[in-house]
């Protein structure tokens, strides 16, 4: 559980419970995960470029039940919300003493992956946000990509 914030542990946790709700991982799950681990570990001529950024949705990169602080916390958002426009997203973020800014800068805390959609979008369809947060995690910065859903029940939980 101490882990879930650290990259590339939260990360892999995600891809696995995604991969493993059908009781299997097939092959191109298999694949997905050779190339996630070529990011950080020695596979011959593996490259992490490519089967993760088409083919993983957006669910696959959200944190798992992330555990998520408003207060004095930095919160960028990505998509559509099924709730609202985005000032609504963030007048609720400041009411809880959040603060809320339009791009992934160093100090961002979360990232949230809005729900409006298609759930089978790959990520890389949000455009740079998600891509821009990936990078910054594997560079060390504690940053959550969280999922709209999770964000509501956040904000239920802490009003």
């Amino acid at each position: 559980a101490h882990l879930r914030c650290c990259w590339p542990y939260d990360e892999l946790e995600s891809y696995l419970v995604h991969f493993l709700s059908d009781g299997k991982i097939d092959a191109q799950e298999h694949e997905a995960l050779m190339q996630f681990f070529a990011e950080f570990a020695p596979l011959g001529s593996r490259s992490a470029v490519g089967v993760l950024e088409r083919e993983l949705t957006v669910s696959g990169v959200c944190a798992m039940t992330p555990e998520i602080i408003f207060a004095d916390r930095l919160f960028c958002f990505t998509g559509t919300s099924e709730r609202g426009p985005r000032t609504y997203l963030v007048e609720t973020v400041e009411k809880l003493r959040g603060r809320f800014h339009l791009r992934i800068r160093d100090d961002t805390d979360y990232l949230v992956v809005g729900a409006d959609g298609n759930p089978c979008w790959a990520y890389a369809c949000y455009g740079r946000k998600v891509e821009e947060a990936m990078k910054r995690r594997r560079d060390g910065h504690r940053l959550l990509i969280i999922h709209e859903h999770d964000f509501w029940d956040a904000v239920e939980d802490a009003a």
